[in-house]
């Protein structure tokens, strides 16, 4: 089961273990989990992109730390939301929806890190 691009994506810590979790449920007995988080604070071409939560109308009192809001810079104007997600972070999330971490590593993008990548399997 893949998760591509997708975790980092949904607000607050419960939201993105429920999603990892129920992904786990798909899996058979041998089966693998390989799960990608943008640890986007760690390239500064996207943090450079984050863009004030007052432009959105949001009090940045109400999200949590790591949660930003990053310009969509592809000739469109428009904002995502993106949570900061670590490799301390991943562990946390693999380990609260019942998964043993196989293999953790960064890829992709000029410096090679610009995604994690997470493998993972039921504990």
């Amino acid at each position: 089961v893949c998760a591509l691009a997708v975790v980092h994506h949904l607000p607050g810590f419960a939201r993105r273990v429920r999603l990892v979790h129920d992904a786990r449920d798909g899996l058979s007995a041998a089966g693998r989990l390989v799960v990608s988080y943008r640890p986007f604070l760690d390239d500064r071409v996207q943090r450079a992109k984050v863009v004030p939560w007052e432009s959105a109308g949001i009090d940045p009192a109400q999200v949590d730390a790591g949660d930003a809001l990053l310009g969509w810079a592809r000739g469109v104007a428009g904002l995502r939301y993106c949570h900061h997600v670590d490799a301390v972070e991943a562990a946390a999330l693999a380990e609260a929806a019942g998964l043993r971490v196989l293999e953790t590593y960064g890829a992709d993008g000029r410096s090679r890190r610009a995604n994690l990548f997470q493998i993972c399997r039921a504990a």
